[in-house]
């Protein structure tokens, strides 16, 4: 919510199947949802609406990052954990579970991610912490997004760890 009324876009929160009859029945504009909720919510949209359908020219994008909290006394959880996301990256384990789990062929084919305008949102709530999170990590490349540098789905297709979301 915060990302989008820092952008100007007036926000309110509703439950999934309220939001969809409300954007049915033109009382709001747009209801966005992220790429991982998109196949899970389909069979939801398809029975809850009419004539709702998902966007087919614009992806808004802002950088938003999971993060894993273990107690802080617990230094050798977190060292694990850090030490096992490491080597799932490197290994390229990590890779091909997002794209089995999230770019998948539902998605792929429904998305159309060449085809699409991207408009980036910042994420002034969390900029100063997720500055700070390795490039490595990112599976969007966020800085050349911020930055102005990529505008399109087709130039997002370019960049190595999203090619398997575009093929």
């Amino acid at each position: 919510m915060d990302i989008f009324d820092a952008a100007g876009l007036r926000t309110f929160t509703a439950r999934s199947e309220d939001l969809f009859r409300l954007v049915d029945h033109q009382r709001v504009q747009l209801f966005p949802r992220g790429i991982a909720e998109l196949e899970r919510e389909a069979q939801l949209m398809a029975s809850s609406t009419s004539d709702t359908a998902l966007d087919p020219h614009l992806l808004l994008a802002y950088p938003f990052a999971g993060f894993f909290y273990v107690s802080p006394n617990n230094q050798l959880l977190a060292d694990a954990i850090q030490t096992g996301f490491e080597r799932a990256i490197a290994d390229g384990s990590y890779q091909r579970l997002v794209e089995e789990l999230i770019f998948s062929p539902w998605l792929r084919r429904t998305l159309v991610l060449k085809n699409r305008r991207v408009i980036v949102l910042a994420n002034p709530v969390a900029a100063d912490v997720l500055s700070a999170v390795d490039s490595r990590h990112w599976i969007v490349p966020w800085p050349e997004l911020l930055n102005g540098e990529i505008e399109t789905g087709e130039q997002l297709c370019a960049a190595q760890k999203l090619k398997a979301l575009c093929s």
